[in-house]
């Protein structure tokens, strides 16, 4: 039902559920821009960090930006026996 909803600029839809509750659903072009800026800036420090051997045991989750790197293919032999 939200899914197929028509995404027009600065248009919020307002559901109602049984319960009481509301649901309300906002599209902004202004922040799909800024999500996708922020998003493609922070997987490309991750990378970069990824490739010069800073990521350690403590960062290796499927959390944020985490989620998007392949970490077995940047991590140190020692490391990566810290992924299976």
């Amino acid at each position: 039902m939200i899914l197929s909803l028509d995404k027009k600029d600065r248009v919020y839809h307002e559901y109602k559920r049984q319960n009481g509750e509301r649901i309300i659903v906002y599209y902004s072009e202004k922040r799909i821009k800024k999500d996708a800026y922020r998003r493609d800036s922070g997987i490309a420090r991750l990378r970069e960090a990824c490739k010069s051997g800073h990521i350690t045991k403590q960062q290796v989750n499927k959390r944020g930006y985490n989620k998007f790197i392949n970490y077995g293919s940047c991590l140190h032999r020692s490391q990566q026996a810290f992924l299976v």
